[in-house]
């Protein structure tokens, strides 16, 4: 709008200047001081012999009563006061006849033509104090002598009239004036009317702001609305590690935030194309299939929201009675859940309780899209975070098993319990392969007990265990009903989906671990990546045991008759002492020597000789019980240790040990079956207690004595008491041959 088409405002229509007003403020003070002004003039011109003194102090008194009556008239009735041109003539006139009486242009007076010019400019303003001023030069220009007469009064008296006259007249002009501008001023009826359309357009320009500012409002809160709805989503899954529990607290989040009352979420499997149901809430949990859901490349991201809108009306029909829909309304609403511009999921949401959603609606869904997609993600990552730490925490505690458990079977038993720890799986077996029987055993299970083995078979011939043991291959079944390789079989009816996994040392089988579910589809990827890892970490933990255990054994026992050796005896013998001097018990010793043993090995030759070892070995260790101890002391001797044992029970036992050496044919094995003895001595722990060294001495002692006196027979060392010195030993330095032949200092090899 431009400025000759826009209406004017009340202000606007006045005049740009106003003419010139009384300032009510000024006049009191100025008809004060003029006043005091010429009642000072006229006491001065009587008390002082001034020239034309007579006239001065008459024309000072006139002034000075003007002024008082104009002062006194303005104080009572301002209304009616006089106008300020005629105090101003007044004043002029005066101070012209004063100077003019005084000396004229010698006058000391004269400054009073500037005062009733002062005045002029402040009750007149500026076009009144020029006239004045005016008037004051020519009036004084008037008079050219110093001395007054009576001519010169007259003159004096004509210009004063005629400057009364001008500014009576010059007042006049200026009322005429006001009252023309005041006339100029009244609005007409046109000016009304167009201020009237001015402040409506106002009005209407100020309504369209509000309601701007209103929808601008709107928005905000809206968006305030939105980031508090995403706030909570994301805040409804710090807490907690069950990933099904966070999705359905997150999406029942998101389906409060646009008033829905069902809600499903399906989000990508990992490493697939396909949309799993994560969670959902609402009655339609039940009614909702676990239908995989399409998402590849060549499938558009519009048309998997649709199925997934579909899927969930579809359930919320079956649940129950739809609510009555609204004209332009939409009974369901999807969004797509996307990270870095890939699809990751599909939120729908539907029923709403007023009937339909709305395009507000469907903009709040999408708006809130992205916080479910973050909220998603972060407990994909929590859950990935928390597998790994679980993982690394099983495989540590399955490879500590090695060291921590009793035997192979603690080893399985553990491990089935890690493992249904781990994985979630109803049932968890533990097998072992029977190398003689060439199948698998069981050996630990947990769960209910479901043996898979001898009930899944396969259509090209090999069930689960022909599965793993020749091909040695993951198994898994998502659904064992629909499995075309199980048609026929016998599945439990407990048993939907399993996973199996071999244990494998060396690409060698010694076990398997099969898991398994009521449900279809309970297992991922990851489930049988962490069953594979447990598998061969617990095959690797049974055969380090199992190695250990044969490093143990060898280090305890000889390597030719696989009974215990010198090291272990003497280790045993020393705790054996000890504890028989601890508790006053019993204990003997049995040294056993092969009679003749040189000569079969130079007859025979020492394979022969070997095997009557470890004949000799076995016979000795059948005969003993299983508290008591034999082993291989060197070259053809024996030793046996027999706890809790007096030399009367030790003798009965070395009596019956000569009868099954003598009944028992020697050499079977290699073909040169014959007769074999042995001469035993025996040494019982004395009362009073004694070392175990005088104890090993006393035994070889009594055992030469058997030799000395025919062989093939026991002999029994006297008990020495703990005080007496002990004898010196039967025999001297003996050096023992690799041959196990014995040579002694000044004696005849035995």
């Amino acid at each position: 709008m431009n400025e000759q088409a826009r209406p004017t405002s009340p202000s606007e229509a006045q005049p740009a200047t106003a003419p010139p007003t009384h300032h009510h403020g000024v006049a009191p003070a100025i008809a004060a001081m003029r006043v005091a002004l010429w009642l000072t003039i006229a006491l001065a011109a009587l008390a002082l012999p001034l020239s034309g003194s007579d006239w001065t102090w008459r024309a000072a008194a006139f002034a000075c009563a003007h002024a008082a009556a104009s002062a006194l008239l303005a104080r009572r009735r301002p209304a009616a006061r006089p106008y300020p041109h005629l105090d101003v003539a007044v004043d002029l006139m005066a101070a012209t006849a004063v100077v003019a009486t005084t000396g004229g242009f010698t006058s000391p007076l004269l400054p009073l033509t500037w005062f009733v010019t002062a005045c002029a400019l402040a009750l007149l303003g500026h076009r009144g104090g020029l006239v004045v001023a005016a008037s004051a030069v020519v009036l004084s220009a008037v008079h050219f002598r110093t001395t007054a007469d009576l001519a010169d009064v007259v003159v004096y008296g004509c210009a004063s009239g005629a400057l009364l006259l001008a500014a009576a007249a010059l007042g006049l002009a200026e009322s005429a004036r006001e009252r023309s501008s005041s006339l100029l001023r009244r609005r007409t009826l046109e000016d009304v009317e167009a201020q009237v359309e001015h402040l409506d357009e106002c009005n209407r320009q100020m309504r369209a702001t509000v309601r701007e500012l209103n929808a601008v409002v709107r928005d905000q809160r809206a968006r305030a609305d939105d980031a508090a709805a995403a706030h909570r989503i994301i805040a409804a899954t710090v807490d907690g590690t069950d990933p099904g529990a966070l999705h359905a607290s997150a999406l029942q989040v998101l389906a409060e935030a646009v008033n829905a009352g069902v809600a499903a979420l399906w989000l990508r499997e990992p490493g697939s194309d396909r949309l799993v149901l994560r969670a959902a809430v609402g009655s339609v949990d039940p009614c909702l299939p676990h239908a995989q859901v399409d998402a590849g490349p060549d499938t558009q991201p519009h048309s998997v929201r649709k199925e997934c809108e579909a899927l969930l009306a579809a359930a919320s029909a079956a649940a129950g009675p739809s609510l009555p829909a609204i004209p332009g309304g939409r009974a369901t609403l999807g969004a797509l859940l996307r990270d870095r511009d890939q699809v990751t999921g599909v939120v729908a949401v539907g029923a709403h309780r007023s009937g339909a959603f709305t395009e507000d609606h469907a903009s709040r869904l999408s708006a809130l899209a992205p916080a479910a997609a973050l909220a998603c993600r972060g407990i994909e990552d929590r859950v990935r975070l928390s597998r790994a730490i679980r993982e690394v925490s099983l495989l540590h505690e399955v490879a500590r098993l090695a060291d921590t458990a009793g035997d192979t079977d603690g080893i399985y038993a553990a491990v089935g319990r890690l493992i249904a720890r781990g994985i979630p799986c109803e049932n968890c077996t533990v097998y072992a392969v029977d190398r003689d029987a060439g199948a698998l055993v069981p050996k630990a299970t947990h769960g209910s007990a479901v043996n898979l083995l001898d009930q899944m078979r396969f259509s090209m011939g090999f069930g689960v265990e022909g599965w793993l043991l020749e091909g040695r291959k993951h198994l898994v079944v998502a659904d064992a009903l629909r499995e075309p390789s199980l048609a026929g079989a016998a599945v439990p009816p407990s048993v939907r989906s399993f996973l199996a996994a071999p244990m494998t040392v060396q690409g060698a089988v010694v076990g398997a671990i099969v898991a398994s579910h009521a449900r279809p589809n309970a297992f991922s990827r990851e489930d049988l990546r962490l069953l594979s890892a447990l598998a061969g970490q617990s095959a690797a933990s049974v055969e380090r045991l199992d190695m250990r255990r044969s490093l143990e054994r060898m280090a305890i026992t000889d390597g030719l008759t696989s009974i215990y050796n010198h090291r272990y005896f003497r280790m045993r013998l020393q705790q054996e002492v000890e504890r028989a001097r601890r508790y006053s018990l019993n204990l003997a010793v049995l040294i056993m020597d092969i009679d003749r043993f040189k000569e079969m090995n130079d007859q025979h030759g020492h394979a022969v000789g070997d095997a009557v070892l470890a004949e000799m070995a076995g016979v000795l260790h059948r005969n003993m019980r299983s508290t008591e101890i034999v082993a291989r002391y060197g070259g053809d001797e024996f030793v046996a240790l027999l706890p809790q044992t007096d030399a009367d029970q030790a003798a009965i036992a070395a009596e019956r040990m000569l009868r099954r050496v003598r009944e028992h044919r020697f050499g079977a094995v290699v073909g040169a079956a014959m007769r074999v003895t042995v001469s035993i001595g025996i040494a019982a722990l004395s009362e009073a207690g004694e070392a175990a060294d005088r104890l090993m001495e006393r035994a070889d002692g009594a055992l030469y004595r058997a030799k000395r006196e025919g062989r093939n027979q026991m002999c029994v060392a006297p008990s020495v008491p703990a005080s007496q010195e002990p004898e010196p030993p039967v025999r001297a330095a003996v050096r023992r041959l690799p041959s196990g032949q014995r040579v002694e200092a000044g004696r005849e090899a035995a």
